[in-house]
């Protein structure tokens, strides 16, 4: 199910970005050659974003979820979250003398992806809280709930 999700966004972006790249640069090689960097870099963190963010819809909605699996699926959104970062310092570092237009073209996918993976980190995290506040529920005395436990625990 995963691969061929995978496989589906992966041919929508390379279409769709074969089609913009051939309708916005001018036949020079070094130009194309840019795009094509830029694009693939930022492909890569795209489909993984759309990875992570199918795994933890999964360990969201598994019955049995093992904490190794939200520990690994926690461990690629981190690490996709500092590419993101990284590529835009990355590129306010190398395209510094870049126009306005050219600015707002190549940031306008690095924003979308960071979009996403903030949605997917925000969904994810509410989720974990939420599992962990029914855990820790299952586990306090009758008629007690985590929010009476910790302000006992903070006024005392």
């Amino acid at each position: 199910m995963e691969s061929r999700k995978l496989t589906e966004r992966l041919i929508n972006y390379v279409m769709f970005k074969v089609v913009f790249v051939g309708a916005v640069v001018e036949p020079d090689l070094l130009e194309i050659l840019l795009w094509t960097v830029w694009f693939t870099a930022l492909g890569f963190l795209k489909l993984f974003g759309g990875l992570v963010r199918d795994r933890c819809e999964w360990l969201a909605s598994a019955p049995v979820a093992v904490p190794a699996g939200h520990a690994r699926a926690l461990t690629l959104l981190t690490l996709l979250v500092v590419g993101v970062v990284g590529w835009a310092t990355a590129y306010q570092w190398l395209f510094q003398h870049a126009g306005i237009s050219e600015h707002l073209l190549l940031m306008f996918e690095v924003a979308l992806i960071a979009v996403d993976l903030a949605q997917t980190v925000l969904r994810y995290s509410f989720h974990l809280w939420d599992a962990f506040r029914r855990a820790v529920d299952d586990r306090l005395p009758a008629g007690a709930s985590l929010e009476v436990c910790v302000c006992v625990c903070v006024c005392s």
